[in-house]
Protein backbone atom coordinates (compact mmCIF):
# COMPACT_ATOMS: atom_id res chain seq x y z
CA UNK A 1 0.00 0.00 0.00
CA UNK A 2 2.89 2.37 0.70
CA UNK A 3 4.12 2.09 -2.88
CA UNK A 4 0.77 3.22 -4.22
CA UNK A 5 0.70 6.29 -1.96
CA UNK A 6 4.24 7.20 -2.99
CA UNK A 7 3.29 6.95 -6.65
CA UNK A 8 0.29 9.22 -6.17
CA UNK A 9 2.40 11.73 -4.25
CA UNK A 10 5.05 11.71 -6.98
CA UNK A 11 2.37 12.25 -9.62
CA UNK A 12 0.92 15.20 -7.73
CA UNK A 13 4.43 16.65 -7.35
CA UNK A 14 5.05 16.33 -11.06
CA UNK A 15 1.74 17.98 -11.92
CA UNK A 16 2.41 20.86 -9.51
CA UNK A 17 5.89 21.45 -10.90
CA UNK A 18 4.50 21.52 -14.43
CA UNK A 19 1.89 24.09 -13.35
CA UNK A 20 4.67 26.18 -11.78
CA UNK A 21 6.54 26.05 -15.07
CA UNK A 22 3.43 27.18 -16.99
CA UNK A 23 2.87 30.08 -14.58
CA UNK A 24 6.52 31.19 -14.77
CA UNK A 25 6.49 30.92 -18.57
CA UNK A 26 3.29 32.92 -18.89
CA UNK A 27 4.69 35.64 -16.61
CA UNK A 28 7.83 35.70 -18.74
CA UNK A 29 5.84 35.83 -21.96
CA UNK A 30 3.43 38.61 -20.96
CA UNK A 31 5.57 40.68 -18.55
CA UNK A 32 8.91 40.36 -20.35
CA UNK A 33 9.27 44.15 -20.60
CA UNK A 34 9.01 44.57 -16.81
CA UNK A 35 10.75 41.50 -15.44
CA UNK A 36 14.09 40.99 -17.12
CA UNK A 37 15.95 37.70 -17.13
CA UNK A 38 18.82 37.92 -14.64
CA UNK A 39 16.89 40.09 -12.19
CA UNK A 40 16.44 37.11 -9.84
CA UNK A 41 12.64 37.44 -10.05
CA UNK A 42 12.19 34.17 -11.90
CA UNK A 43 14.67 32.42 -9.64
CA UNK A 44 12.83 33.73 -6.58
CA UNK A 45 9.48 32.71 -8.05
CA UNK A 46 10.73 29.23 -8.84
CA UNK A 47 12.35 28.71 -5.43
CA UNK A 48 9.26 29.99 -3.63
CA UNK A 49 6.76 27.96 -5.65
CA UNK A 50 8.68 24.69 -5.70
CA UNK A 51 9.42 24.65 -1.98
CA UNK A 52 5.93 25.89 -1.08
CA UNK A 53 4.45 22.96 -3.00
CA UNK A 54 6.92 20.64 -1.31
CA UNK A 55 5.95 22.08 2.08
CA UNK A 56 2.27 21.38 1.40
CA UNK A 57 2.86 17.91 -0.03
CA UNK A 58 4.91 16.87 2.99
CA UNK A 59 1.61 16.68 4.91
CA UNK A 60 0.64 13.70 2.77
CA UNK A 61 3.89 11.79 3.34
CA UNK A 62 4.74 9.54 6.23
CA UNK A 63 7.47 10.54 8.67
CA UNK A 64 10.78 8.85 7.93
CA UNK A 65 12.13 8.79 11.48
CA UNK A 66 10.42 8.26 14.81
CA UNK A 67 11.49 11.58 16.33
CA UNK A 68 9.56 13.45 13.60
CA UNK A 69 6.29 12.27 15.16
CA UNK A 70 6.80 14.70 18.05
CA UNK A 71 7.61 17.69 15.78
CA UNK A 72 4.98 20.20 14.65
CA UNK A 73 6.48 20.21 11.13
CA UNK A 74 8.33 17.22 9.70
CA UNK A 75 11.92 17.46 8.49
CA UNK A 76 11.00 18.11 4.84
CA UNK A 77 8.86 21.06 5.85
CA UNK A 78 11.53 22.48 8.14
CA UNK A 79 14.08 22.29 5.34
CA UNK A 80 11.68 24.02 2.93
CA UNK A 81 11.04 27.09 5.09
CA UNK A 82 14.39 28.87 4.43
CA UNK A 83 13.98 28.46 0.68
CA UNK A 84 10.43 29.80 0.80
CA UNK A 85 11.71 32.87 2.65
CA UNK A 86 14.59 33.36 0.18
CA UNK A 87 12.12 33.19 -2.70
CA UNK A 88 9.85 35.78 -1.09
CA UNK A 89 12.81 38.09 -0.43
CA UNK A 90 13.97 37.87 -4.06
CA UNK A 91 10.47 38.52 -5.41
CA UNK A 92 9.83 41.48 -3.10
CA UNK A 93 13.27 42.92 -3.85
CA UNK A 94 12.62 42.86 -7.58
CA UNK A 95 9.14 44.36 -7.26
CA UNK A 96 10.61 47.20 -5.19
CA UNK A 97 13.32 47.81 -7.81
CA UNK A 98 10.68 47.93 -10.56
CA UNK A 99 8.59 50.41 -8.58
CA UNK A 100 11.63 52.61 -7.98
CA UNK A 101 12.40 52.66 -11.69
CA UNK A 102 8.77 53.50 -12.44
CA UNK A 103 8.84 56.54 -10.12
CA UNK A 104 11.85 58.10 -11.85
Amino acid sequence: MTGNAERVSAGICTLCYFIIFLIAYSIYKYKRHLLKIGSYFYFGLSIFAIFFVRFLLEYTKENQKGFEDSLFFNMGQLLSIPFILIGIILIVRNVMIIRKKGNK
